[in-house]
Formats: structure tokens, C-alpha cells, sequence
């Protein structure tokens, strides 16, 4: 639409129309305000002239009943203490009595005051020169006598003139308050009758815009109506020159266009849509597609057969009514809601039973994003992995045999060597014999840790589960490595919440933790620290061992758990580069997970997950 031609006459009448309601509004906060303000004043006149003249009154009439209190007891039984109490209450009564002299605007009020203080006087000489004069020679009879025809006359004198002061203000603020009702009265009628003609103003102009403004919809909503429902071949009259008109014209426009695009050859559509459909069913790997109701709207053919269902049986149902895998149905269900999937290590695995045995299928799920954070649906690739899960396993019954077969003949290497240590003679004959010794006994070590490792790999290595609190395992793997601590003189900083005992091979998980924590101190400078952390996390032990070393590059850090790998300089590496890799079988064959954070020169965190079962379980 050109913007030069737009004529902005419709916003100039609404702009007039509202102009003279704000006017009107206007006038009548200005109107209001002034009566508030006189409301306002007059409230104010009542709290400036009585309230505190008031509040006197009731405290000198608290004071004066205090002190004939005081006086009764007194004259029973003389006290020191007493006394200053009386002296008090009659400085707060003096304190009070100078407030209400201060406070002086009514007539009359003034008057009063005079009076009560020479009672209050009175009151006061009449007591102290008994107190002086007659108290000690005259007994319980005397006192009672002068109370009840002296002193007790002048306290209700006192008494009686502080009350008529209060009664005067409280008066006056009653006389004030009728004052302001009225004035209130008017401010309400007038309130009511602007305010009713102002109404009425707004009524008939609101009746005119509404019939304005809507008289050209009359015609609009129809039209729209129409092409909501495919007819695009309509056209609107453009009599005004307004906004309305303006936008007759444009709609008349886009009537034209979505007719023409209706005319468009859908069958170009069809093709693109088919042929994508070819490429999907073309690709090795299996694709399925779900939509934000977790409904399959694209299944190629690999899909299906992996999980023996027809690709037009699996359209437009539910995921779980067609594909029966939990773990894969959460974590899809886990990316429709945040956008992204918190992979941990052997999740993305399933499992299926063909006809010719278990195959190994790995998953991988991309969101399908409208906007930016919008997630409209999400498309799973599913690879078979089943022909390197054999090689896999090859590999390690290869590692097994080999192990087994090379165990035998290093410990008679190892015993040959021994005995020559008894009978050689001759100091370079020794060192070589030790030295052969010790390459014998690190190939025995690493030949141990592949057997041991191929066994956890094929679940052939039994797990001792027992009832153990873990404080208990953290304990036993530190005094493992109490030694190497000292002599390096490393702080192990242990912050270590105390948990229930819960089934674990004790054993092996003081083997991991002497691994992740002797790997560590390795990475740590002398006098440095490694921190060792637990915490509970819905019913799972996670167990965190920071150093502050140099870190793993981010290039190593992916392969850090494979083995053999080792990082960083060669006099801080292991003895076989396989300790994290049995930790990690180990810790698999807890229904653990395991994980290292790092960045380079900043030190790195390995944690391990351990589930707290209280029932034992098989590993």
C-alpha cells in the first residue's frame, strides 16, 4: 500500500472525540481536587486543635488516678519506692498539663486549664505537707481520715476539671466533624450531578463512534467470512476516503492475489512433496518424524521394518502406540519441551530382538524449530550399530584370550627373574635383572588390567554387593592413598554429606575412587588441593573429584574414557592408560553414570553417579 495516499480522517475523529472527553474528565479531577482539599483542611483543623489537647487530658486523668492509687498504699505501708513512683507520675502529669497549655485554641479551654492547675496544686502542697509534717506521728486512723476529707476531694476535683477538658475538645472535634459532613454532602451532590451529565455526554457520543466505526464492519466481516471459505472472488465498495475505505481497497487486493495462487499448479506441490518422500525412504538409516502431540507424521521404510510395523499403520498415531521404547519416548518428550536433550553416556542405545538375535540400534534427535525457541516437532535418525557391537565384542574376547594366554608365561618370567636375583653377582648384572623385572611385572599389571576389563565388558567379573555407608568407602580409598598425599604435601579438602547405607561392591568402588582421586594428586602441584564432593540427588549418590592442574584440552576430553589414552606430560601419565576405562565398566555395572568437566588450565572434575538402593539388587 502507498503510504502517501494514506489519509489519516478516521484517527482524526476519534482523536477529537476523545479530546473533548478528557476535557470534560479534566474538569471535573480540577473541581473534585478543590473539594477535597476543603475536606482535607478541615479534617486537619479537627487532629490540630483537639486530638492533642485529648490525648493530654486522658494521660493527666491516668496520672492523677496513679498517684491516688500510690497515695492509699502509702498511707498503709510507707515506701521509698513509692514515693518516686509518685513523684513521677506527678512529673508526667505536669509534662502532659504543659502540652494541654501549649495546645490552648477553643474558648473556654484556657479557662480550665487555670482551674486545673490550681487544684492539681492544691492537690500536691495538701500531700507533701502532710507527708512532712503529720505522717509519722499520726497512725493508720489519722492517715484515713485525712485521705478521705482532704486528699480524696481535691483528686476528684483534679480528676473532674481533666475530664471537662476532654469533654470541651471532644465536643469541639463533634461540632468540627458535622462541619466537614456537610461539606462532604455537597461535594457528593455536585459529584453526582457533573459527573451524571458527563455520563450521559459520553453515552450519545460512544452511541454515534459505535455506529460510525461499525457500519463499515457490517460489510467487512461478511466479505472475510467468504474467504475464509475459499471463495476469493469478491470485491468490497470503496465510497469513503477514510481508514475504512483505505482498507476496502487493500482487501479487494489481496482478493485478487489468494485467487490467483488458488490457480497456481498444485500438482508442482505434489511433486516436491513425493520426491522428499523418496529421499527419506531412500536413505540407509531409519527416520521418523513426530509432531508437538508426540504423533508420527513421517516413517521411511528402514524405520519400519526396525521395528516391524508398516509405515501406513504408523501414520498420524501416537509414538507409544506404534514404537514400544520408553527411554526414547522420554527423551524425544525430554527435546519437545526444552529444545535440547541432556544426553548421558549409553542412553541413546536400544536394543530389539530380530529374527536372527538382538540387534544395536544408536539414536540421535534433532528439534524441528519454528522460531527460535519454538519447537514444533523433532526427527529421529536411527543408525544399527549391531555389526560393530560384534566387532566390539571380538575385540574383547581377542583382549580375554590374549590376556589369558600371556599370564601364564609372564609369571614364569617373573619367577625366573626372582631366582636370578639370588644368584647373580655384579652390580650392572643386577640393574639389568631389576630392570627386566620391573617391564616383566608392568606387562603383568597391564595383562591384569585387560583381563579385567574384558571381564567387565562381558559381565563375566562378579560384583560383592553389601549394606555400606559410603563414608565408610571414601574413608578406606583415602587411607589407600595417605602416603602419596603426605609426601606431596596436597590438601584433600572432603565435603562429604552423610548418607544411609546403600548396596555396593565396596571393593571395586574404593578402586575407582583411589583411580580418579591418585590420577588428581598426579595432576597436582606440590602443596596444592584436590576436592572431593558428594551429594544426594533423587534417590542417587553423585560423586565429584576436582583437581586444579593444568586440565584436559578440549580435543582429549572426548577420549579420555577409551583405552590406553592417556594426556598430558609423560611423567604425570599412568602405568597402562586404562584406569578410567575399568572405572567407567564399574561404574556401568552399578546402573551408574560416569563424566569428566574441564577446560584447559583450569583443572578438571570427573563425578560418578551410583544409584541408593536399599534393597539389594543384582549388579
Amino acid at each position: 500500500m502507498d503510504n502517501k495516499k494514506y489519509q489519516p480522517v478516521l484517527k482524526w475523529r476519534i482523536l477529537i472525540a476523545y479530546a473533548v472527553f478528557l476535557v470534560l474528565i479534566a474538569v471535573i479531577f480540577l473541581w473534585a481536587l478543590s473539594k477535597l482539599s476543603e475536606l482535607g483542611d478541615a479534617s486537619q483543623e479537627i487532629l490540630k486543635e483537639n486530638y492533642n489537647s485529648i490525648i493530654a487530658a486522658e494521660n493527666m486523668v491516668d496520672s492523677i488516678e496513679r498517684q491516688d492509687s500510690i497515695t492509699l498504699i502509702l498511707f498503709s505501708d510507707y515506701s521509698a519506692s513509692l514515693l518516686e513512683d509518685f513523684k513521677k507520675n506527678e512529673q508526667d502529669f505536669l509534662s502532659w498539663l504543659k502540652a494541654a497549655a501549649e495546645n490552648e485554641t477553643i474558648q473556654g479551654e484556657g479557662a480550665l486549664i487555670e482551674d486545673l492547675e490550681k487544684h492539681y496544686n492544691s492537690y500536691l502542697n495538701s500531700f507533701y505537707q502532710f507527708m512532712v509534717k503529720e505522717y509519722q506521728r499520726t497512725g493508720n486512723e489519722g492517715r484515713r481520715k485525712f485521705y478521705l476529707n482532704d486528699l480524696m476531694v481535691k483528686f476528684h476535683q483534679v480528676r473532674k476539671a481533666c475530664i471537662a477538658l476532654r469533654n470541651l475538645n471532644q465536643h469541639t472535634m463533634f461540632l468540627t466533624s458535622e462541619r466537614t459532613r456537610e461539606i462532604a454532602a455537597k461535594s457528593r451532590l455536585s459529584l453526582i450531578i457533573v459527573g451524571s451529565g458527563t455520563l450521559l455526554a459520553g453515552f450519545l457520543l460512544s452511541l454515534l463512534f459505535s455506529h460510525l466505526l461499525t457500519r463499515p464492519m457490517q460489510e467487512i466481516l461478511p466479505a472475510i467470512d467468504e474467504i475464509s471459505r475459499g471463495n476469493y472472488n469478491i470485491k468490497l465498495g470503496t465510497k469513503s476516503k477514510d481508514e475504512f475505505g483505505q482498507l476496502a481497497a487493500e482487501f479487494n487486493r489481496m482478493s485478487q492475489k489468494l485467487q490467483f495462487y488458488q490457480n497456481l499448479n498444485i500438482k508442482q506441490i505434489l511433486t516436491e512433496t513425493k520426491k522428499n518422500e523418496a529421499i527419506i525412504n531412500k536413505i540407509d538409516d531409519g527416520v521418523i518424524v513426530v509432531n508437538e502431540e508426540m504423533k508420527i507424521t513421517n516413517i521411511n521404510t528402514k524405520a519400519a521394518d526396525i521395528f516391524h510395523m508398516s509405515q501406513s499403520e504408523s501414520l498420524d498415531r501416537h509414538f507409544l502406540e506404534v514404537i514400544k521404547e520408553e527411554t526414547l519416548f522420554k527423551n524425544i518428550k525430554s527435546i519437545m519441551g526444552t529444545g535440547r536433550l541432556e544426553k548421558k553416556e549409553g542412553e541413546n542405545l536400544i536394543e530389539i530382538q530380530g529374527e536372527k538375535g538382538i540387534k544395536y540400534y544408536q539414536y540421535t534427535i534433532t528439534p524441528l524449530f519454528m522460531k527460535k525457541e519454538s519447537v514444533f516437532g523433532a526427527v529421529v535418525l536411527i543408525t544399527d550399530i549391531t555389526k560393530f557391537r560384534i566387532l566390539d565384542k571380538m575385540k574383547s574376547d581377542f583382549v580375554m584370550a590374549a590376556s589369558h594366554e600371556l599370564k601364564t608365561p609372564l609369571t614364569g618370567m617373573q619367577m625366573s627373574v626372582d631366582l636370578l636375583k639370588e644368584k647373580i653377582k655384579g652390580k650392572e648384572v643386577t640393574e639389568l635383572v631389576d630392570m627386566i623385572g620391573e617391564e616383566i611385572s608392568r606387562l603383568s599389571n597391564l595383562v591384569s588390567d585387560l583381563l579385567n576389563l574384558s571381564k567387565m565388558e562381558s559381565g563375566q567379573l562378579p560384583l560383592n554387593f553389601e549394606l555400606c555407608p559410603f563414608s565408610e568407602t571414601l574413608d578406606k580409598a583415602l587411607s589407600v592413598l595417605e602416603n602419596q598425599v603426605r609426601e606431596k604435601g596436597i590438601k584433600v579438602e572432603v565435603d562429604s554429606k552423610e548418607s544411609p547405607p546403600f548396596y555396593h561392591d565396596t571393593e571395586k568402588i574404593v578402586w575407582v575412587l583411589v583411580n580418579l582421586i591418585g590420577n588428581a594428586l598426579r595432576y597436582t602441584e606440590e602443596k596444592g588441593e584436590v576436592a572431593v564432593k558428594t551429594r544426594i540427588i533423587r534417590d542417587n549418590l553423585y560423586v565429584t573429584v576436582r583437581d586444579f592442574g593444568p586440565g584436559i584440552s578440549p580435543e582429549d576430553l572426548s577420549r579420555v574414557f577409551d583405552r590406553f589414552f592417556q594426556t598430558g606430560d609423560k611423567e604425570k601419565q599412568g602405568a597402562s592408560g586404562l584406569g578410567l576405562s575399568i572405572s567407567r565398566e564399574i561404574i556401568h555395572a552399578h546402573k551408574g553414570t560416569i563424566w569428566v568437566e574441564s577446560e584447559k588450565g583450569n583443572g578438571a572434575a570427573f563425578t560418578f553417579t551410583l544409584p541408593m538402593r536399599t534393597i539389594e539388587e543384582e549388579g
